[in-house]
This record gives C-alpha cells, structure tokens and sequence, in this order.
C-alpha cells in the first residue's frame, strides 16, 4: 500500500467549501422561487 494520499488538505476543504457553497446558493434560489410562485 502506498502512502500517497489521492487529496492535499487543502483539496479537501475547497471541495467541502464548493458544496457548500452550492448547496446553500440552491436553497436560497428554492425559497425564492417557492415565495414568488406559492406566496
């Protein structure tokens, strides 16, 4: 087994930092299109 990790740390944090970041742009984009169409 070789101890060369697939990711840096810091590969690590911009994907979790990158998910993030399009998970909550989606809820927000959700809630306001669920306010303009459902009141």
């Amino acid at each position: 087994m070789s101890s060369k990790t697939p990711l840096t740390q810091g590969d690590g944090y911009g994907i979790l930092i990158g998910f993030g970041t399009i998970f909550a742009m989606g809820m927000i984009g959700m809630t306001i299109c669920l306010h303009r169409y459902l009141g």
